[in-house]
């Protein structure tokens, strides 16, 4: 069932930016400016390795503006897409939305992890989400899902490993309903990566997650990937040669 509208000028919005980094500091304000979207620059944490001062960042973000209803965490390189709307009507009983995409995922029982992004068509219309590496736009619906996120990213940053934290929301994707938007609201713009990022920003800037179907074979780092259901229900990719 579709739930309530929400639009996004009513919520409370956090960008979160290193305040040195000016570059990006003003190109989220441009941005933000010309959607009419209010927001709070939350100050990022820098730490070695640079992931786990991302990591921390988002913490600070979730503990800043969650207690007040629905509140959308951006990344300072999250700029809108030809697809941004003003508003969103998620269904019910959803506690994250994606409002980007990505074309990475992590799966933690494959060799190395890294996969292509895995997400289906939910009978909502909306995108339902597997195991997809993707934190530049996310929407938290309940208090649940931030405190879930939050919970997430303190076991990522509190084991021996200083894990990045969306591989740890990619674990909870496959415990939590997780949607995204069909197509992006938010992408991350090329214009303020670093040279070494560029090209490949450029290239996923605009980049539309496809729906995986059971059986749909797909090539991964270590070899071709067949989708198949796991025991819980979800998508999962496991080595094309092997099955549940």
């Amino acid at each position: 069932m579709p739930g309530t509208t929400i639009a996004l000028a009513a919520l409370r919005i956090g960008v979160i930016n290193l305040p040195h980094q000016e570059r990006r500091r003003n190109r989220a304000v441009a941005a933000m400016a010309a959607l009419g979207l209010p927001f709070v620059f939350i100050d990022g944490v820098r730490d070695q390795p640079r992931h786990f001062g991302c990591s921390q960042s988002h913490l600070k973000a979730i503990e800043t503006l969650r207690g007040s209803g629905p509140f959308l965490v951006l990344e300072d390189d999250a700029v809108p897409t030809p697809q941004y709307q003003p508003t969103v009507t998620p269904p019910d009983g959803i506690d994250l939305l994606y409002l980007g995409h990505s074309p990475y995922g992590h799966a933690r029982h494959l060799p190395g992890g890294g996969t292509p992004e895995i997400v289906e068509t939910d009978h909502s219309g909306f995108l339902r989400v597997h195991s997809m590496l993707a934190a530049h736009a996310i929407l938290y619906l309940t208090d649940a899902g931030a405190g879930a996120v939050a919970q997430s990213i303190r076991a990522s940053i509190g084991g021996p490993q200083k894990e990045r934290h969306d591989i740890g929301l990619c674990d909870l994707q496959q415990r939590q309903r997780v949607l995204a938007t069909p197509f992006p609201y938010f992408a991350q713009s090329p214009d303020v990566q670093g040279a070494a990022k560029q090209d490949r920003r450029s290239d996923d800037q605009m980049f539309v997650a496809m729906p995986r179907r059971e059986a749909d074979v797909v090539a991964g780092s270590a070899g071709p990937l067949t989708v198949v259901r796991a025991a819980g229900g979800g998508l999962q990719f496991m080595p094309a040669d092997q099955g549940l």
